[in-house]
């Protein structure tokens, strides 16, 4: 694309570009995107360690930065360890809470999941309280996810990388939330079928990179979007770039940002 003219406006919903796979040449897969017209990401928080890790890696790509505790990391931090980062959400600079939610295939017990929606629970009260949206995570769990959530108030934010049943995507938005679709679109029919479902107006696109990459062999990187975004450009039979357009303003509208 010579012209910058041709250069769509886009918007990864959700990355980990802070993760070590990107140490070496960050500013090259950033470059990558740039050039794709790919405007800017989000980089979720998982583990509070690395948080402000996060933080700087987000000022110096472009990024904005959201905290949470992942539920992977529930079973490797004690309840103590939970409270204090989960107190720390309270104050801290952010554009979203989360990543937070429920894995039950990640849970090796009932006690686990019980330990992952106690803190999912206390996710959701910060976001209510300051008024920021959600991050969400979500495997095996998609029913008691949204339960949770139609028991609270004026719930917003996302649930990254869809890949819940199709008969679930207009219960998920009427809670107040966005979709986002990865690139398991261009491998699973239930998620191109789900893909196909969301209202145009909640949707979002995603990479989740480095991990869920278009092809499996690959690191996932921002610039995949443009895969991502063509495969659900082709289930809802509309233009490439409209769509990229639409989910980077509707990203633009979940996170209170300017692109």
């Amino acid at each position: 694309m010579d012209d910058v003219s041709e250069i769509p406006l886009a918007f990864d919903a959700h990355t980990h570009l802070d993760f070590p796979a990107f140490d070496a040449d960050r500013g090259d897969v950033v470059d990558r995107a740039r050039a794709a017209g790919i405007r800017g990401w989000v980089i979720a928080g998982a583990d509070p360690v690395h948080w402000d890790r996060i933080d700087a890696i987000a000022r110096a790509t472009g990024g904005i930065a959201c905290h949470g505790v992942h539920p992977w990391w529930i079973p490797q931090l004690s309840d103590r360890d939970v409270r204090r980062a989960t107190e720390d959400l309270w104050t801290r600079p952010t554009f979203g809470i989360g990543e937070t939610g429920l894995d039950a295939r990640r849970a090796d017990s009932e006690t686990e999941l019980a330990r992952q929606e106690a803190a999912f629970r206390v996710h959701i009260e910060i976001a209510q309280t300051r008024g920021l949206p959600l991050v969400l995570h979500c495997v095996g769990a998609y029913p008691r996810l949204l339960e949770i959530l139609e028991e609270s108030n004026e719930v917003t934010g996302m649930i990254h990388s869809w890949s819940g049943p199709p008969e679930l995507v207009e219960r998920a938005v009427a809670t107040g939330l966005y979709v986002s679709i990865g690139a398991t679109v261009t491998r699973s029919g239930k998620v191109r079928r789900s893909a196909a479902a969301v209202p145009a107006d909640r949707l979002l696109l995603e990479t989740d990179c480095p991990d869920q990459p278009v092809r499996r062999d690959e690191r996932g990187e921002p610039i995949h979007l443009m895969e991502v975004a063509d495969r659900v450009a082709a289930v809802r039979d509309c233009d490439r770039d409209r769509l990229l357009a639409q989910t980077a303003n509707n990203a633009a509208q979940l996170f209170g940002m300017s692109l």
